[in-house]
């Protein structure tokens, strides 16, 4: 089964390593879609502004607080795969920062 924690580095992505970093709010439904998509895409990195490396727990306990989303950033050198995903997620962009 897939994880989010499989497209989590140990370090916090940067953009020495990927050109574009997308932050997006997710609801829970929203985040078991972006797992499902995930693997289509190449290379892409998931973290959160407090990078911890046990993404998945860290985003149930933020939907638990919260109640209603979790902020994530999605690091990639694919504009394209970016824009999918904001399309097919049916999210607005919270930041975009390329390089």
């Amino acid at each position: 089964m897939i994880s989010i924690d499989d497209y989590v580095s140990l370090e916090k992505p940067t953009h020495a390593d990927y050109e574009h970093c997308l932050g997006i709010d997710l609801t829970g439904e929203q985040l078991d879609r972006l797992v499902e998509l995930l693997p289509r895409m190449h290379p892409v990195s998931i973290s959160t502004l407090l990078h911890t490396t046990d993404l998945d727990r860290f985003c149930r306990d933020m939907l638990a607080i919260w109640q209603d989303y979790v902020n994530i950033e999605i690091w990639s050198n694919s504009s394209d795969d970016l824009l999918y995903l904001v399309y097919d997620l049916d999210v607005k962009i919270d930041f975009l920062k390329s390089e």
